[in-house]
């Protein structure tokens, strides 16, 4: 019996061993779930009640709660459609204008932008994704990446994704006194390995809507620096904290200046209203030109190998509103109106708490900036405030305000007395939270 035989051989049993078996291709496979934040705005898109209130997704609305566009975005794109004729590739890294333009935003004049390996990236989330998978490629294998708490949803399930093999939190927020603890977690990240990735946000913050002081930022830089720490920026919000862009990046800038090497996932969503044009970039910043150089190399490799190329209309309107001093001027307005909006939301949301007599304190609703407010809701308040009243928040206790308009307001003014009252939070609600989550991610992961 020669090998050519054998093989004939073994090939055919296999395949009646295929046969023969019952179970199909796949069978084994376990349905995992979308993160809360996604999930829970798909449920929302699922409910056929007519007056449901999407308080869910980070998406600036109108005063009659219909997606809002900025005039300057309007105006950019109209200019795009007749000067711009071809629709060619990008190179790998992404549209020069636009990473010349998100250089300069990001970092204004705090470092030489030869230091920095900048690609455009689809969106924030892609920029994350591109900025781990560097990570996982270049660092120690056990290096550990920290993580606020509380945090956004997906840094979790970002870094665990691409093979981290540690996630761990830092203290942040007190969710009882509603303020941060910025000496705990300064604590915290001196007691860290060197060269331990830590995800910080610099401005606006998703989903607690309190960001540190600048001597706070000075502080946390410190340890940071001593401690030869890798911060990785989630810089999603910029001008959604103070309505203005370079003061929300302070803390960036800062860290630049001081000859801190770190990554920038850079998001412009949120400040330009162009949402689902996915419209990004990632910015290492490094010892020298020379390092950047080849840490560009791999940031193209990653991309070239993920999705080859960039999509190429947000990049220029991105571009586009940062071309003219006219264009300028006019995006930054609009980025303060919508920060003026959401803080009068706010405002206007506190009144009618107190007007309609919810229990408790709501100040801390004014005192938060940015796009949502957390409310520290326990997870059966969330629960019946969306079976209930169908208002949809994610179970976390985080609400979009600028998913908010004035005919909404009283209506989730009324609705969160209702649960306040009728479904009071209990001592282990912390932990229940917890148990709620863990039970989430087994869910997620299959073993539910």
């Amino acid at each position: 019996i020669n090998a050519e035989y054998m093989g004939i051989m073994i090939s055919r049993i296999s395949w009646k061993v295929i046969q023969n078996s019952r179970r199909a291709l796949w069978e084994d496979v376990r349905t995992v779930y979308l993160d809360q934040i996604m999930g829970m705005h798909h449920k929302f898109l699922a409910s056929k009640f007519p007056d449901k209130i999407n308080l869910v997704i980070g998406q600036f609305k109108d005063g009659d709660g219909q997606p809002y566009v900025f005039d300057v975005v309007r105006k950019v794109e109209a200019k795009l459609l007749k000067t711009v004729t071809d629709k060619e590739y990008l190179p790998v890294e992404g549209d020069s204008a636009f990473i010349k333009t998100s250089q300069e935003i990001a970092f204004g004049k705090s470092i030489d932008m030869k230091r920095v390996a900048t690609v455009q990236a689809l969106s924030g989330t892609g920029a994350l994704h591109i900025g781990n998978r560097f990570l996982h490629k270049t660092l120690a294998h056990d290096t550990c990446c920290y993580v606020s708490n509380p945090t956004w949803s997906l840094h979790n399930d970002l870094f665990d994704e691409i093979g981290m093999k540690e996630i761990e939190y830092y203290p942040f927020y007190n969710v009882k006194k509603r303020e941060l603890m910025i000496p705990q977690m300064l604590e915290k990240l001196r007691s860290v390995k060197p060269y331990s990735v830590v995800l910080l946000q610099p401005c606006a913050n998703n989903p607690v809507g309190l960001d540190p002081t600048k001597d706070e930022w000075q502080q946390i830089m410190k340890v940071m620096k001593e401690g030869k720490l890798i911060p990785f920026f989630d810089m999603a919000y910029q001008g959604i904290a103070t309505g203005d862009l370079d003061e929300d990046a302070y803390s960036v800038r800062l860290f630049a200046q001081e000859g801190v090497n770190m990554l920038v996932a850079h998001r412009f969503g949120a400040n330009t209203t162009a949402y689902a044009e996915r419209i990004g970039a990632l910015h290492v910043v490094c010892e020298s030109p020379k390092v950047a150089s080849a840490v560009l190399s791999h940031l193209k490799s990653i991309i070239r190998n993920t999705y080859s190329s960039n999509p190429t209309h947000g990049a220029k309107i991105v571009a586009g509103l940062w071309e003219t001093e006219e264009n300028r001027k006019e995006w930054k307005a609009g980025i303060k109106g919508i920060v003026q909006r959401v803080k009068q939301l706010r405002g206007y949301l506190r009144d009618q708490l107190v007007e309609y007599g919810a229990p408790g304190n709501w100040d801390h609703i004014k005192n938060q900036c940015g796009f949502f407010h957390y409310s520290g809701f326990s997870v059966e308040q969330c629960v019946q405030l969306r079976e209930k009243h169908h208002i949809y928040v994610v179970e976390d206790g985080r609400m979009g305000i600028c998913g908010l308009h004035n005919k909404t307001i009283p209506i989730v003014a009324r609705a969160i007395k209702d649960v306040r009252i009728n479904y009071p939070q209990k001592a282990s609600s912390f932990l229940l939270k917890q148990l709620a989550f863990f039970l989430y991610m087994c869910e997620y992961w299959g073993f539910g």
